[in-house]
């Protein structure tokens, strides 16, 4: 058993490719840890003969789980009593079930099932509690989705329908936790649409009776152009999939399911709660930025990267006229953001980080600059001059009297594009406002030394293009009323 242990912790994940190998190899769904191999033999066959694969570890007090094998793992399978089974308290067995959670679960794994194998179902209540207390404050990522408690008995070797009792009994788990149960669901039809596009391109090759290579050289060259895919053909690839994969998702939503029942229970059986302001730009954050830290980086460069403004900017270069004896900043916002929006704001407290002019008038407000595109020159690379527009951070106002919170909306009638509220690393809680007439271009040299704080994802990014686009394209047209 320390033999096998041991080559678990020495071997490379085999998943982990080195530069050049295909990545043909994926961590598993299922992850069995016991102490007794032939318990753990038994439900690795198991769940092999329901044709899934699943990595086994047995447990010695010597060496903990290779962390690489939990990456991608949706269900644990875990003896209750894993160290000295005659100890009769059973918070060392809670605390070491704790220590190994902590230890192997991924911060950004996804949900998991953990799978107690024990013949009193009360013990899982007891290490939920226990785990309450100890562990879900400190490390909230190694919280269980759910935790159930089953005997190993009807699942040993030489058990009838085995493998069809742990379907069965899994299932039910799930079924129990309709979200849970409709995250995994989700994630199976990812894989499934992933396989269609697959099998398409390789009928395209069919179809064309040409070479596989070719085909995915062609799909490359028709998304980004010839120069760019041949820089960098791994992105190319990736742009050029994404629609077609995004069609097959599309597509087997509106078919229909043959188990809704989740579906609608996770949806329907879920309260429905207000969320607070503060909890709204976390979301939206999550949702439409990614910002720097963590080891991210973000490139001025990218599409839709928020800037500071450089120290030496000056404001003609975005249409803004300089006015004698007069703060810049303070006069475009006075002129031109005060009058789009519904001014609800507040100074921050504190702030960690001053972005960009910082308007003596109001504080709190910082004036950025965004890096916007058309899609299809930025995913093609076309060279020449990179445009930025100028948006002003306009942090969020103070509860009123009541506790109400007022949110900062556009006037009836501005022809202006406003985030939803965000938070901004340094900044706070706040919205961005962008006029479309006040923008400007620079070259590549000159824009790659602007400093990024984060980046507006594609979503948010496009609606904000497509507010720049219409607004240079609005009509007008000399019409008689009669």
């Amino acid at each position: 058993m320390q033999t096998l242990q041991f080559r678990l912790n020495m071997m490379e994940p085999f998943w982990h490719s080195r530069l050049g190998e295909t990545k043909i190899f994926t961590p598993p769904k299922f992850v069995i840890i016991d102490d007794d191999l032939d318990h753990a033999k038994s439900i690795a066959e198991c769940i092999q003969g329901l044709g899934s694969s699943c990595a086994t570890v047995i447990h010695t007090t010597e060496s903990d789980p290779p962390k690489e094998l939990f990456l991608g793992v949706r269900v644990i399978f875990m003896d209750l009593q894993l160290i000295n089974k005659s100890l009769g308290n059973f918070n060392s067995h809670y605390g070491e079930i704790q220590r190994i959670l902590t230890h192997v679960v991924n911060p950004s794994g996804g949900p998991f099932l953990l799978v107690l194998w024990t013949d009193r179902p009360e013990k899982a209540e007891g290490l939920e509690e226990y785990l309450r207390s100890n562990m879900y404050a400190r490390a909230p990522y190694a919280k269980p989705a759910k935790i159930c408690a089953l005997s190993k008995i009807k699942f040993m070797l030489g058990t009838p329908k085995a493998a069809e009792n742990l379907k069965e009994a899994l299932q039910k788990e799930i079924a129990e936790s309709p979200s849970i149960a409709a995250l995994m669901h989700w994630e199976a039809e990812i894989a499934l649409a992933a396989d269609r596009v697959l099998t398409g391109i390789v009928d395209i090759s069919k179809d064309r009776d040409s070479d596989l290579g070719s085909v995915l050289k062609l799909l490359a060259n028709e998304t980004t152009g010839t120069g760019a895919a041949a820089s960098s053909p791994r992105r190319a690839l990736h742009q050029a999939f994404l629609p077609l994969l995004s069609d097959q998702i599309n597509f087997a939503a509106e078919m229909p399911d043959s188990s809704p029942t989740f579906w609608s229970k996770a949806y329907a059986d879920a309260p429905s709660q207000a969320a607070s302001r503060s909890q709204a730009a976390t979301l939206n954050t999550r949702l439409h930025l990614r910002t720097a830290g963590n080891d991210k980086s973000v490139s001025p460069l990218s599409w839709g990267a928020i800037c500071e403004l450089e120290t030496d900017f000056a404001w003609e270069d975005f249409g803004v006229e300089a006015r004698d004896h007069l703060n810049c900043g303070e006069v475009f916002i006075s002129d031109y953001v005060t009058k789009k929006v519904s001014l609800n704001w507040m100074a921050p407290k504190s702030t960690e980080v001053v972005y960009g002019p910082q308007p003596e008038k109001y504080p709190g407000m910082r004036i950025l600059q965004i890096r916007i595109d058309a899609a299809c020159d930025y995913a093609q690379y076309s060279g020449g001059p990179i445009p930025y527009v100028l948006a002003t951070f306009i942090p969020v106002s103070p509860p009123g009297a009541n506790g109400n919170e007022k949110a900062t909306k556009l006037v009836s009638g501005a022809t202006a594009w406003l985030s939803p509220v965000l938070n901004l690393p340094g900044l706070g809680l706040g919205y961005l406002l962008v006029d479309p007439r006040f923008s400007r271009v620079k070259g590549k040299n000159q824009a790659g030394l602007f400093k990024a704080i984060a980046y507006i994802k594609e979503q948010l990014l496009a609606q904000l293009i497509i507010s720049i686009a219409n607004h240079g394209a609005r009509p007008g047209i000399t019409r008689i009323v009669g």
